[in-house]
């Protein structure tokens, strides 16, 4: 390993002294765990999508729009990298999706709409990831803080609290605030840990 001193010379810094700063993090204790929410705790709901293409005789199945949905978030995520445009990479993202899964080119701006009305109104991004439920009540049962932080647009939130009416948990009477774009949330994360 090599390291640069503040004259620009270079010192290497050995193996076993790299191994002694590594085991002193280490030995560090975490307490505090942060979640990502869409593609960590939640995912797109493909059925509604699903449903959503199928009365628009565009058939499709969840696999696919699975497959579909990975490939248009890394274009997107790519695209945006590399300086473009993130004003339209939401519509972007679901053009390449409907596009992959056989949607004509013509009806697809008015699904994308559909699509952006439903999630305005109770959310695309809203279906419990297997195991996550379970991942962050053992985390909390083993005593950490958890937090959840999101590019969501103020809506991480209630797509979480959502998970309250499918019984994947219950309201708990502790809770945690978070600073989020430049405001206090009351975590959702303890309600899915009670």
């Amino acid at each position: 390993m090599l390291r640069m001193r503040r004259d620009g010379a270079r010192l290497r810094c050995g193996l076993p002294r790299m191994r002694a700063r590594v085991r002193g993090m280490i030995s560090r204790r975490v307490t505090t765990v942060l979640f990502d929410a869409g593609g960590v705790l939640l995912d797109l709901d493909y059925a509604f999508v699903k449903r959503l293409l199928d009365a628009r005789h565009v058939a499709t199945t969840i696999e696919e729009l699975s497959a579909s949905e990975s490939i248009a978030r890394t274009t997107i995520d790519r695209r945006v990298r590399e300086g473009g445009r993130s004003s339209e990479a939401w519509r972007d993202y679901f053009r390449i999706l409907l596009t992959r899964v056989g949607s004509p080119p013509e009806g697809t701006e008015e699904i994308i709409d559909t699509l952006a009305e439903a999630h305005q109104r109770v959310g695309l991004w809203t279906v419990a990831i297997e195991g996550a439920v379970q991942t962050v009540r053992a985390l909390k049962d083993a005593g950490h803080r958890l937090g959840v932080v999101s590019n969501a647009e103020g809506r991480v939130e209630r797509d979480l609290a959502g998970r309250d009416s499918q019984g994947c948990s219950r309201r708990s009477s502790t809770r945690t605030s978070w600073a989020w774009k430049s405001r206090t949330l009351r975590s959702s994360a303890s309600r899915w840990s009670a």
